[in-house]
């Protein structure tokens, strides 16, 4: 239905005009970063919905060289005291880099 029915479509520009009344980056028609502009978006979206109203303060250790699968687990844990709107459940995870 949303794809073949008959509802007209809806441009995005009026999502990023609304946004760049508020955040000067996103203002005018310079070309924009759309992974800044989406990561402002799900970050402004998430602190709207987040269910945490009273952030607690929480202390995160340094690694000292423990597993990463601690640390991480440490980190997310962490995050999720502080954090918990339906965005983190849809868009919100973990990577770890690997230089070589």
């Amino acid at each position: 239905e949303m794809w073949i029915g008959s509802k007209k479509k809806t441009a995005p520009f009026n999502v990023k005009k609304s946004i760049g009344t508020v955040v000067a980056q996103f203002r005018g028609y310079n070309q924009q970063d759309s992974h800044e502009f989406l990561h402002y978006l799900i970050d402004t979206l998430n602190e709207d919905l987040n269910r945490i109203k009273e952030k607690p303060y929480v202390e995160i250790p340094d690694s000292n060289g423990r597993d990463d699968l601690i640390v991480s687990k440490e980190q997310w844990d962490a995050f999720c005291q502080r954090n918990d709107s339906i965005m983190i459940d849809l868009f919100y995870g973990q990577l770890k880099s690997h230089l070589v």
